[in-house]
């Protein structure tokens, strides 16, 4: 699966590359810390997957998510938050799925697993 992290904050991201690139079924094809321009990155190099960060900078991430799903290759994308109460606005806005970023590392695998079996 080809995913694409958009995550603000540096020691996550890295972790979650550290994760990622450990799996063979897994490749990052892009990093982004800031939604401004995001959408065009993730046109060009069409993931199948975006983690993406609730609070990333640049921009609303409501109307960024709109913006994701109206690509004409629309990814699954799964909303990361520190607040788990921030599930149901993140879903209501678009997200495929919700992960807290506290999520142990063999949940979140198995989450991306999933969705990976909708893909296919």
């Amino acid at each position: 699966m080809r995913i694409f992290i958009a995550e603000a904050d540096q020691e996550l991201r890295l972790a979650l590359q550290m994760l990622l690139i450990q799996e063979a079924d897994l490749h990052v094809i892009g990093i982004a810390d800031q939604a401004e321009g995001l959408v065009n990155q993730v046109a060009a190099v069409a993931p199948e997957l975006i983690l993406l960060d609730w609070s990333l900078p640049g921009r609303s991430i409501r109307d960024l998510l709109v913006d994701l799903r109206a690509l004409e290759r629309r990814p699954k994308i799964v909303v990361f938050s520190v607040r788990p109460e921030e599930e149901s606005a993140a879903m209501d806005a678009g997200a495929d799925a919700f992960a807290t970023k506290d999520v142990p590392p063999n949940k979140l695998l198995a989450l991306l697993r999933d969705l990976s079996q909708i893909l296919d």
